[in-house]
């Protein structure tokens, strides 16, 4: 152990840990990965693992870093599957789970600003408390936090209406690899567009203000069955279109119902898709909403189904990964596509020799954030690799259909060159050297894949595998 990791343990005690069997437990996220695809490439296991309770806390390990040019990685949640929080090169997980709750509302603007630990759940429950809500957040609520989500993607529940999480996002406090702390907003100097999305690897947001509304009058749920995408389109089409906008709409497919209905879960019998459509607002807006819902229904000759089945999926909608019970393992691959390019897409994933689960947020009136989820067993080694190839097959058909992987960390950066401009790819590194020169925030995703995870090669591999696997049926999972 070196004199500095001695000091810096001795001034913070038990916020840090060099355990053994502590840090292993910061080596993966939500998805495993065998250690024959991680030990070659990189060095999942922290030197130090930091729990800050304060900022004064979080400066001190961000000081500790920079000073000694140690690799530092932030980490909440972990809900994501793509290796966003595990480090690749060692060095210290911030582990902010203990900098939660809310430091302040502005009630006059709508506006709240809470600590970067938070998760989404517990803060919707206190501002409901309060009078107020949340416009949206992420499927994974539960344990998702306001940090992790600004620095992923940020469509989730609420964003049909409310739009991505990074526009509702005001200013954020900042913590850059070189030591200095901002005050970050759409038009400062380090504007706040340069770090949305990034997943951590620019900076550490300590506090986020982001915009809220005032707790709904009224809800209502509406379940639908339907026959097809096409259906799906021209329902998404028309409600966007109008005066009010559903808060949220979901699809799942059959065979994800059947594989809930297997785990004992109480689903309806459909014959191929179902949609739930969520509104909020005052009484005005519900009845309108209600006029425009039985107006697509009659235009399309959608089966509406019982409103307990609606109030269910409602209630449930943090529980996108239930079907996960079944595992031994699950495996997923999420995409964003053009509504009007899901039907081949759809086809196409269902023509792979593997039973797959379809559900699907719509981010707007355009485009689908949608999750393909499928059973593996990560006990059977060589096995799960052949399921794991499988992801690649679900982002080729995306990408064909004008898609793209939605996240990126380690996994999905062999897919850049293929899915972002060669100007976009530049303007982004620019930013990563001028912000973090010396390389050590949350290194070795996002901007490009490791030298010995070559795009090429990984699909050559991937190609193999995925044949293998066809025409001997191993890996095929149920």
């Amino acid at each position: 152990m070196s004199n500095s990791i001695e000091t810096l343990i001795e001034n913070m005690g038990q916020q840090v840990s060099i355990s053994d069997f502590e840090v292993s437990y910061y080596q993966r996220d939500l998805a495993y990965v065998p250690p024959i695809m991680t030990k070659p490439l990189f060095n999942t296991k922290p030197d130090i693992v930091a729990l800050p309770n304060s900022e004064e806390d979080l400066r001190e390990f961000v000081n500790y870093a920079v000073k000694e040019k140690m690799p530092m990685i932030p980490r909440a949640g972990a809900t994501t599957a793509y290796m966003n929080t595990v480090p690749v090169k060692g060095g210290m997980v911030i582990d902010l789970t203990r900098m939660n709750g809310i430091v302040d509302i502005d009630e006059e603007n709508l506006m709240v600003e809470v600590w970067c630990g938070t998760p989404w759940l517990r803060l919707d429950r206190e501002l409901n408390r309060k009078g107020f809500s949340l416009c949206s957040y992420p499927s994974s609520g539960v344990s998702a936090t306001v940090g992790g989500w600004l620095n992923t993607e940020g469509y989730g529940v609420g964003s049909m209406r409310y739009g991505c999480f990074h526009d509702l996002i005001d200013s954020a406090h900042i913590y850059l690899p070189t030591g200095q702390e901002i005050d970050s907003s759409a038009n400062s100097e380090y504007p706040l567009q340069w770090f949305v999305g990034k997943e951590g690897t620019l900076g550490i947001a300590s506090r986020i203000r982001f915009r809220i509304r005032r707790k709904p009058e009224q809800e209502m749920h509406v379940a639908l069955e339907i026959d097809s995408i096409t259906t799906l389109n021209k329902i998404v089409a028309y409600l966007g279109a109008q005066e009010v906008v559903p808060d949220n709409i979901h699809i799942a497919d059959q065979d994800c119902l059947l594989f809930q209905k297997q785990l004992g879960y109480e689903v309806p019998d459909i014959s191929a898709f179902m949609l739930t459509i969520t509104y909020q607002g005052n009484e005005q807006e519900i009845e309108q909403a209600q006029r425009d819902v039985n107006q697509i229904i009659a235009d399309t000759a959608a089966k509406k189904m019982a409103p307990d089945i609606a109030q269910e999926e409602w209630d449930e909608r943090l529980y996108a990964l239930k079907i996960k019970r079944g595992g031994p393992s699950m495996l997923a691959a999420e995409v964003v596509l053009k509504l009007q390019n899901l039907q081949p897409f759809y086809q196409e994933v269902k023509k792979m020799k593997q039973r797959t689960a379809i559900y699907a947020h719509m981010m707007n009136h355009e485009y689908a954030n949608v999750m393909v989820q499928y059973y593996a067993d990560e006990s059977k080694s060589l096995e799960y690799l052949f399921q794991m190839a499988k992801t690649k097959r679900i982002y080729d058909a995306a990408i064909k259909h004008g898609g793209r992987p939605y996240g990126t960390g380690i996994w999905n950066s062999v897919y850049n060159k293929r899915v972002h401009s060669a100007q976009t790819l530049t303007e982004r590194m620019t930013i990563k050297q001028k912000l973090d020169p010396d390389g050590i925030m949350n290194p070795g995703k996002y901007y490009a894949p490791p030298a010995l995870l070559n795009p090429t090669m990984f699909g050559l591999a991937s190609g193999v595998a995925n044949l293998t696997s066809d025409l001997f049926r191993i890996g095929k999972g149920r």
